[in-house]
């Protein structure tokens, strides 16, 4: 903090945490000579978006936990001219008061803005200098259109369009920025405070991530034109989405457009004209108020915005309703009180651009326009797609193409999922939450590589961290401290950072998180019974609306306990921590065998959800014996039993749901591949039959079995991500890549390839890609070309499916493998077997 000596500053109001509010900040200079390099600082709560001479800078910072503020840096000096400069912004705050139940940061916080600009012999920074003016365009009482997301409203007629202009001179309505001070019974006591750090930002920190990517679409498709009838009067914000789903779209009748053709603004003499219906219908046969409409496709799901440029008059309506999927060839943008996703224009006269200032998540859109006194013109209608700049590091590609559609699915959900935060979902929550990473982070692992975003992640999980020993489910954006404690999330957090130290070699993590970690598994212990098992606690044991069962002692949270204890122990062995270790160790074989006896059920074959009462209930689930499979707990004939009882789908047993799919690694890992790769293409098969591109949070959108009953569900999402793992369990076990030290400093290829007969992909580790590229010919030959990086040491393995192969080479020469079956490999092999 020593080297700023900016001020946060605020608007004058009596009410700093209002709710979604947009703030306008604006300052201008004079600037006598052009400068090589301007460093630019600025934060703010919640977001930015910041112009120098009218030209966007950028716009942030990333989520925050206010006590934590991350900043943005930014070089000025391409956008400064001699002469007279404007520096302006539009902060917008979300609203994270102390008695906010729906702030989207875990602790409380208000509006704020800090910019800092360096230039030689000068340095314009945020005081009372700057001129500040609330919008009045940006309507404040609207409904959420997610969990984090405000709907817009905004009548361009009530703002100043002109403001970052150099000769724009402010009304009355602008005022002096008001300097944000120490809370008075702190102040008196201290007498040289730093101007930047104030409560709630007692630390700036730099912004952790890259910054994200505005990506024009390629032009998109309209799907119908024509007109709606309105069914209620168009200005109130509450139900704007259910207006519009209720106006199925008509042949254009009393109203006309011409020109109805994509307008890309390359052919400005032909832009798309919309006429209104005519006044002038007597009382006898006045037919209602019809207004055009065009529907469109932007060609994918994204993360964006829509970009209208058009000449309007004064006063006209422009309603934008938004869906990731249609509804009988239309968009529906009410799904539930919860996602009424639509925003609104109100156009000032003559030609301008509407675009909102926060993103969408959709791939359909419709636009009405209302109340339009004139003709207006429609110069072009883009779609801008935001995202984090992900590299395409990993690959998959094998034989079947439905899993290659899974795999792409999973990639591309992965990014959509991912902002400033992992989000669960980017179109009802997108909210981070404790246990979707074990999923999302794996799409992140097999599809990208990126390590960044994970750590901010990290991070904003130990901002959150409940000093009386537990981790909560929803790392930001829920301030329910009861509903907010996960028995399941806690203990898969346990998992998370084992899978993270085995693929990244990260120990600063693994030694900054191990303490909570065992004390959060200290709590949950108190709720043993007499025999160990966990149950009856005053924490929600969730499991993401799994069909399964969650009274008396449940075994997912139980296996789940004895799974985390052996992973503490090898975390403390890394760690130096030798007495926890053992310790761990031995609970762990003092309550494996109490488990493996308990829940299983000999004459069915399987072992049961819970045990309720003293007595072992009647359902099962693939959640549980996949776990059991997976950690090592289920035994050869146990698990052959598994694969009898279940392995055909049975209603009466609870399936995976996606964000359950990594449980199919106990699949893959115990050598039932071909299970695994049938499951995997059933279920994933459901999402591509109903059209989607992405893996949805149910295998169908039109409901889910939840306690052995089928539900509707009145807010679902197209996209999900914590169903991404199948990208994880392609790459890792198809392609048969297996670190066998931390950070794939020592790494074994062995695939599993099921009835695949081809496979291909990287994966890509923190000291580069890993390529592995095997196909089979006919039953007597197995081929496979590995490429490593120069720094890593490898081995190759036969798979179980050629086992009967005796003979091998390793770049044409005969090959002996070591005593454990295992043929060692540097740099770039072609190895074959042959009978």
């Amino acid at each position: 903090m020593k080297d700023w000596s900016a001020y946060w500053v605020w608007q004058q109001t009596s009410d700093p945490a209002s709710p979604n509010t947009y703030v306008y900040f604006r300052r201008s200079w004079q600037q006598q000579q052009p400068v090589d390099r301007a460093p630019l600082r600025v934060s703010a709560d919640t977001y930015y978006r910041l112009f120098i001479n009218g030209r966007l800078v950028g716009w942030g910072p990333p989520m925050s936990e206010p006590r934590w503020q991350r900043y943005d840096e930014y070089d000025a000096a391409p956008f400064l001219r001699p002469g007279t400069n404007v520096i302006g912004a539009i902060v917008y705050h979300y609203g994270n008061g102390r008695y906010n139940p729906e702030g989207n940061t875990f602790y409380w916080s208000r509006g704020g803005f800090i910019c800092q600009l360096d230039l030689p012999g000068q340095r314009i920074q945020t005081d009372s200098s700057w001129l500040t003016r609330q919008s009045q365009a940006w309507k404040k009482d609207v409904p959420k259109i997610d969990r984090m997301t405000y709907s817009e409203f905004f009548d361009a007629r009530l703002d100043p369009h002109d403001w970052l202009e150099p000769d724009f001179v402010p009304g009355p309505d602008w005022s002096p920025a008001v300097i944000v001070q120490l809370d008075p019974l702190v102040a008196q006591w201290n007498w040289n405070p730093s101007p930047s750090a104030v409560m709630p930002w007692i630390r700036l920190e730099p912004r952790g991530i890259p910054p994200f990517q505005i990506v024009p679409l390629p032009e998109p498709t309209l799907l119908y034109s024509g007109e709606v009838l309105e069914r209620a009067e168009p200005n109130r914000p509450d139900d704007l989405a259910i207006r519009m789903s209720l106006e199925p779209p008509l042949p254009s009748k009393y109203t006309r457009i011409e020109q109805v053709e994509p307008v890309s603004g390359q052919d400005e003499h032909r832009p798309m004209v919309l006429h209104p219906m005519s006044d002038d219908y007597d009382y006898d046969h006045f037919p209602g108020i019809h207004d055009p409409c065009l529907g469109y496709d932007a060609g994918r799901m994204l993360n964006g915005r829509v970009r209208i440029d058009l000449t309007a008059p004064a006063g006209t309506i422009v309603d934008i309703g938004y869906a990731q999927i249609l509804v009988d060839g239309r968009v529906l943008p009410y799904l539930s009180n919860r996602t009424p996703v639509a925003d609104q224009f109100i156009t000032r006269q003559g030609r301008q651009i509407l675009e909102t200032y926060n993103w969408r998540d959709f791939r359909y859109f419709q636009l009405t326009f209302r109340r339009n006194s004139s003709p207006l013109r429609i110069h072009s209608i883009r779609v801008f797609a935001e995202r984090y700049p992900f590299q395409p590091l990993g690959r998959f590609e094998c034989d079947d193409e439905m899993l290659n559609w899974t795999w792409k699915a999973c990639a591309d959900t992965t990014e959509l999922c991912i902002h400033d935060r992992l989000m669960d979902n980017p179109f009802r929550e997108r909210r981070e939450y404790a246990g979707d990473l074990l999923g999302l982070a794996t799409g992140v692992y097999a599809a990208f590589g990126e390590q960044q975003i994970i750590g901010k992640y990290h991070d904003d999980m130990l901002h959150s961290w409940f000093t009386w020993g537990m981790f909560p489910h929803t790392v930001m954006g829920n301030r329910n401290e009861a509903f907010s404690i996960y028995s399941d999330s806690a203990l898969i957090l346990i998992l998370h950072f084992w899978q993270h130290y085995e693929l990244y070699a990260d120990l600063s993590r693994l030694r900054q998180f191990y303490p909570k970690l065992v004390e959060s598994i200290r709590l949950l212990e108190l709720y043993e019974n007499e025999q160990g098992l966990i149950g009856r606690s005053p924490f929600t044991m969730f499991v993401d609306w799994a069909d399964l069962e969650r009274r008396g002692y449940p075994l997912i949270v139980n296996c789940l306990h004895v799974e985390a204890l052996r992973v503490l122990a090898r975390m403390a062995e890394v760690l130096g921590h030798r007495d926890d270790a053992a310790a761990f160790l031995a609970r762990y074989e003092q309550l494996k065998p109490v488990i493996q006896s308990v829940y299983w059920n000999p004459q069915r074959g399987v072992y049961c959800d819970a045990l309720i009462d003293d007595r072992l209930c009647e359902h099962t689930s693939e959640h549980v014996n996949f776990l059991m499979m997976l950690f090592g707990l289920a035994d050869p004939q146990q698990q052959q039993a598994i694969r009898r009882a279940i392995g055909e789908p049975d209603i009466r047993v609870g399936q995976v749901e996606p964000s359950f799919i990594w449980a199919l690694e106990g699949l893959f890992r115990t050598g039932h591949d071909q299970w695994a790769l049938d499951i995997l293409r059933r279920r994933y098969q459901r999402l591509r039959r109903q059209g989607l591109t992405t893996i949805a949070e149910l295998w169908n959108l039109l409901g889910e079995r939840y306690t052995g009953r089928w539900r509707s569900r009145d807010t679902r999402s197209a996209v999900q991500g914590s169903g991404v793992t199948a990208a994880y369990l392609l790459s890792r076990f198809v392609l048969g890549v297996h670190p066998l030290r931390p950070g794939f400093a020592q790494v074994l290829i062995c695939p599993a390839p099921g009835d695949l007969k081809r496979a291909s992909g990287v994966w890509p580790s923190p000291h580069g890609p890993i390529a592995v590229d095997w196909q089979r010919q006919r039953e007597d030959r197995f081929q496979i070309r590995i490429r490593l990086p120069e720094q890593v040491e490898g081995f190759f393995a036969a798979p179980r499916a050629v086992h009967h192969l005796k003979t091998w080479t390793v770049n044409g020469r005969p090959a002996a493998a070591d005593a454990a079956g295992r043929l060692p490999i540097r740099g770039e092999v072609e190895i074959h077997g042959t009978v």
